[in-house]
């Protein structure tokens, strides 16, 4: 492995997610996107808690 392989994963994934997410984002209601959004943040603040 090379230096920076973490970060070249993170810009992949990043760009992938961005992608889905353009795409997919028209079709998706106001409701799920709020939701979605709700989840990620909840599981962003437990994964922040838990490295405490």
């Amino acid at each position: 492995m090379f230096a920076g392989v973490g970060t070249l994963i993170n810009v992949v994934a990043i760009l992938i997610g961005s992608s889905i997410g353009i795409l997919a984002g028209t079709r998706i209601t106001k409701k799920s996107q709020s939701l979605i959004t709700d989840v990620l943040g909840l599981i962003t603040a437990l994964g922040a808690a838990s490295a405490l």
